[in-house]
């Protein structure tokens, strides 16, 4: 620092046995009226609990929270990045020999009768049936391929 200041830099210390912190820092550079630096003033202040709290939120926000499956709103985030991503391939570069590889396909299934399921065996068994179909579901798509839950809350 010469002169200058830092305004909630955010940085990571580890220490020894591997642990991580993020850390806000602000500072101050101290000089004399020459210009010869003397110090500076630096806070820290450990920002990891804030950082994970809002890794938490906007992954809740983001997320069916009983299968951990992407909800309707990144669903409908996925599916614009995908549209505009086939808007940018100019149509003389369209080979219908690869038309295969490039598209967006969407594939909805509904489990029939899944209300009788929570009314003569519980919620439990209910939820526990669509913990197994979004585990199923996303153990067969590629990484990129997006599982998405539409449906209500379980309770």
């Amino acid at each position: 620092m010469s002169g200058e200041e830092l305004r909630d830099v955010e940085i990571i210390l580890e220490s020894g046995s591997g642990n991580h912190r993020k850390v806000s820092v602000n500072g101050q550079a101290l000089v004399d009226e020459d210009g010869l630096m003397l110090g500076a003033v630096v806070a820290m202040h450990d920002v990891t609990e804030q950082k994970r709290n809002e890794e938490r939120l906007a992954e809740m926000a983001l997320h069916d929270p009983l299968t951990g499956l992407a909800n309707r709103t990144l669903l409908a985030q996925r599916l614009q990045e995908a549209i505009n991503g086939l808007a940018m391939v100019p149509p003389s570069n369209f080979d219908p020999a690869v038309a295969g590889q490039r598209g967006v396909a969407v594939y909805l299934l509904d489990l029939d009768e899944f209300k009788e399921i929570n009314d003569v065996l519980g919620h439990d068994v209910g939820d526990d049936m669509l913990i197994a179909v979004a585990r199923r579901l996303s153990a067969i798509v590629r990484p990129t391929d997006t599982v998405a839950r539409l449906g209500g809350t379980s309770s």
